[in-house]
Order: structure tokens, then sequence, then C-alpha cells
């Protein structure tokens, strides 16, 4: 009996041992995004649409796990898309209005109006891996 209850217990040793590497794998992976998020930044533009085009910046760039705010005044009303991240926006002459997104997908996102009956490139969100 002596030798079966020593051989449970070598066994039980063995797994918790076995467990050992994956928990402290998890520990491990559970530090990085809160660090990860710690480094992250908020990005404030102020962007205005004269005569349909934007005035100044072609290219917006932010690095991954920022927080991005397009802060826009327009001339004359427009619907505003931000591709890739499914972001549509209304602004009009008489309110600013901001399109405020965490940058968690990393690539070259147009920022859109729509013209007629096609999408027309007003400038690019660049995100940067960190």
């Amino acid at each position: 009996m002596r030798a079966k209850r020593n051989a449970i217990a070598l066994c039980l040793s063995a797994m918790v041992a076995l467990q050992i590497p994956a928990i402290v794998g998890s520990v491990n992976a559970a530090i990085v995004p809160s660090a990860f998020a710690q480094s992250a930044e908020l990005l404030s533009v102020e962007l205005a649409i004269r005569d349909g085009k934007v005035e100044g910046a072609s290219v917006i760039k932010a690095k991954e796990g920022d927080r991005v705010e397009l802060r826009w005044t327009t001339d004359a009303p427009v619907t505003l898309r931000l591709k890739g991240y499914d972001i549509e926006l209304s602004v009009t002459p008489e309110r600013r209005e901001t399109m405020v997104f965490d940058a968690d997908s990393t690539g070259r996102f147009p920022v859109t109006r729509r013209d007629d009956k096609s999408d027309i490139a007003l400038l690019y969100v660049e995100v940067q891996p960190r």
C-alpha cells in the first residue's frame, strides 16, 4: 500500500513540475500586454477640409496601441470613413467632430469622403508596429 501511495505522490509531483513552465509562461504573457498598454500614447490631430481636400497632412503616423483622435472641421457637409476600422463620421461646417479609435491594427488605412458614387481618399493613417 505504501509503495502505491509513493508512486501516486511521485506522479503528482511530476505533473506539477510539468505545469510550472506553463504557469510561468502565462504569467509572463499577462505582464507583457500591460507593459505594452503603458507605452501607448494619445495622438490628437487637428484636420480641416477646404474645397474637398484636407489642408496640410496627407499621412498621419501612429504606433500600434496608441489612442488616436482625428478632430475634423469642414467648409461643406461631408461624410468621412476610416477604412479598416469601420468608422464613419458626418461633419458639418457648424460643428467640429472627432474620430476616436485605438490603433490596434497595423497597416495603412485611408480616410475617404463620398463623392457621387465613389470614395475619394483624403489622407492615410499609418499604424506601425510598436
